[in-house]
């Protein structure tokens, strides 16, 4: 994401190390089968189109998104994956890990291999309590780093959590099935870079503090940011702040002012509350498999506007409000 053009590769490189980080924490598992966005159902299919959440019944209802609501969601559902501040459950993890005591969670066997800032580290098979009221079950861990060099400095957290609760006496709790991981580059240029995955609930207040933890919301993917200039986001989320559709997915849509300032780049799908997705493609996305399209409006379709589909019949061309995108970088 230079001034001209984002550089895709470089992230998804930086975000591919959290992943391999993240399989070099001891005793714990792999999160990428902790969840998805939603009921993901079949996973075969073409994998540049999103997969109904649940199966259809025959005498479903009509679609019930205009095109002028699916224009509208583009904004809204960005909005909501960049408000989820999973910055905010890694947080209230670390406050409830300082009353950690000697024996609750139980003491490891074992040290990490790895080197880090700060770790903190549960493997509790059996609940135990804490003398401080602290109910711990399940593994996980949460691992802070920073890598300096001349050039930049990269920071990185990652949480694990894997059928972890967290109960206190005061009422406070927290469920994590899933992983969160946070990188931030900065120095000649700043990259933000998160990757959800998983599921994660929590008590009415520690909601306040994200809505990631509601349960009627859930999100799933990578987004990365850089300079400020320019946005990068794949996979989806369900929240009622969607309404009036239920989900929505993000297959490599890119905001990138320098290239297009009318409209992003690649598909965002509504899923309606009759169950109809409603894809609003504004270019095409790479093949699976493929790097990232160096410049996706080079053919010179940078109009505003995208080829709407609707349970996969085409219907015709819906446009964004003029200055749609604006505001969407400055947070």
């Amino acid at each position: 994401m230079d001034n001209v053009r984002p550089n895709w590769t470089y992230v998804v490189a930086l975000v591919g190390t959290l992943g391999t980080a993240c399989a070099e924490d001891p005793g714990v598992e792999d999160a990428d089968d902790a969840g998805d966005t939603g009921d993901n159902g079949d996973p075969g299919g073409d994998p540049n189109r999103p997969t109904p959440h649940a199966p259809m019944p025959p005498d479903r209802e009509e679609p019930n998104l205009s095109g002028e609501e699916a224009a509208r969601l583009v904004t809204t559902g960005i909005e909501a994956f960049s408000d989820m501040n999973a910055a905010g459950v890694i947080q209230l993890v670390e406050e409830l890990a300082t009353e950690f005591s000697d024996q609750c969670p139980p003491p490891l066997e074992e040290e990490p291999e790895f080197e880090a800032d700060s770790f903190v580290r549960w493997i509790v098979p059996e609940p135990c309590t804490t003398p401080s009221g602290l109910t711990i079950s399940g593994d996980g861990s949460v691992r802070r780093s920073a890598d300096e060099s001349p050039e930049e400095t990269l920071s990185s957290v990652i949480l694990i959590g894997e059928s972890t609760r967290f109960e206190h006496s005061d009422g406070r709790w927290i469920e994590l099935n899933g992983s969160i991981s946070i990188n931030t580059v900065t120095g000649s240029e700043e990259v933000n870079a998160i990757e959800l995955e998983g599921t994660f609930v929590g008590d009415p207040t520690s909601r306040q503090a994200t809505p990631l933890l509601r349960p009627d919301v859930q999100a799933s993917g990578e987004m990365s940011t850089r300079n400020g200039e320019s946005l990068s986001l794949t996979g989806g989320i369900t929240s009622p702040a969607l309404a009036p559709a239920i989900s929505i997915d993000f297959n490599a849509v890119g905001i990138q002012p320098a290239l297009c300032q009318s409209e992003p780049s690649g598909v965002v799908s509504m899923r309606d509350a009759n169950g109809y997705w409603h894809e609003l493609r504004f270019t095409d996305p790479p093949a699976l498999g493929e790097h990232e399209i160096d410049d996706p409006f080079a053919e010179g379709d940078c109009d505003g506007c995208g080829q709407l589909s609707v349970d996969g019949q085409m219907s015709g061309s819906v446009c964004l409000a003029s200055g749609a995108l604006e505001g969407l970088l400055s947070d």
